[in-house]
């Protein structure tokens, strides 16, 4: 479920706990919210790319690349966490798709239609035909939020919620 997804979700009852992005002001009125992960930003260029064998870049060497993003309809927070990122890079990215969610980015990322930046968590994945690189500059956190409703902040919930934010810290 992607985090609009799960948000209608929890907002109906079809669900108790919601992981999310970053929580926004909004979402915190409504709702518990916990900080529970923070992952900085990493690239991701087919196997073939000429970056692919390095451990780390700066964003800017991609600055003639084509990126694939995640679609702000399924990953609301996302386009305006890498508008900050390149920003900051002074990179104005050729956008070539829109991935619907991180399986599709990574397999269009595989077929060589662009590259992406997405949480270095990921680098523990072993996607075929991609690698992962972390970036040394821009350095960005992208922090994620188990949220859940007021209503429901029954231990069950509270615990699971910790037991999550203690996995994000490894």
């Amino acid at each position: 479920m992607s985090p609009s997804e799960q948000e209608g979700a929890l907002a109906s009852g079809e669900i108790d706990l919601a992981l999310l992005g970053a929580a926004s002001p909004s979402l915190k009125r409504r709702y518990h919210t916990r900080a529970v992960r923070v992952a900085h930003m990493a690239a991701v260029v087919p196997a073939d790319h000429p970056l692919s064998p390095r451990r780390a870049t700066n964003l800017t060497e991609l600055d003639q690349d084509t990126f694939i993003t995640l679609d702000a309809k399924h990953f609301p927070n996302r386009p305006p966490t890498l508008t900050r990122l390149f920003e900051r890079a002074k990179i104005k990215p050729d956008i070539a798709a829109h991935a619907s969610g991180l399986t599709e980015l990574l397999g269009l990322v595989s077929a060589g239609v662009g590259a992406a930046v997405v949480p270095d968590d990921l680098i523990r994945l072993a996607y075929p035909g991609v690698s992962f690189i972390r970036l040394k500059s821009p350095r960005l956190k992208l922090i994620s939020a188990a949220v859940w409703r007021k209503e429901t902040a029954a231990a069950p919930i509270t615990d699971l919620v910790d037991l999550i934010a203690s996995a994000g810290r490894r």
